[in-house]
């Protein structure tokens, strides 16, 4: 499968240096990715997927980029033929450029989606619940956002 998506993003909490604490004035970010994802089982309900996303903060100009690897599952509905329910999982690399300073950092993201199957070849979906997590423990920062997404795409 290969889809596009696009939406909204809000920083939840942050820790820098044992120091925790929730986002009191969330900002606004504008969410855009592409991912692939590779069919396994008998079914081909289970997918190694590769997502590509590119967060804008508008606010302080900083553009972060999160490639993936993870598994998404698809649980079929079946009372409605090509509807699914999916969670997902994937683990990678974060980084974040403002101005001329830029951080990298690990990210996991936890998802939760919805997608129709239209003639076994066309996606169109929604993702409202994404918790991407960036984290490096060397320097002890944590970064916790919520994302929502829609999506169009093609099973290949």
């Amino acid at each position: 499968m290969l889809n596009l998506r696009l939406g909204g993003a809000t920083a939840l909490f942050v820790e820098i240096e044992g120091t925790k604490g929730v986002v009191n004035k969330p900002y606004g970010e504008a969410a855009f990715g592409a991912e692939f994802g590779y069919g396994m089982g008998q079914e081909q309900n289970v997918y190694l997927v590769l997502p590509l996303s590119v967060h804008y903060v508008p606010k302080t100009a900083t553009t972060m980029v999160m490639a993936q690897i993870g598994v998404q599952f698809d649980i079929p509905i079946r009372s409605v033929p090509g509807l699914y329910l999916y969670p997902r999982i994937t683990i990678g690399y974060s980084g974040a450029i403002t101005g001329s300073e830029s951080t990298h950092t690990g990210v996991v993201t936890p998802e939760f989606g919805i997608k129709y199957v239209l003639n076994g070849r066309v996606n169109l979906g929604i993702e409202p619940l994404a918790i991407p997590t960036l984290l490096d423990p060397l320097h002890g920062f944590a970064l916790g956002m919520y994302r929502g997404t829609v999506s169009v795409g093609v099973n290949l």
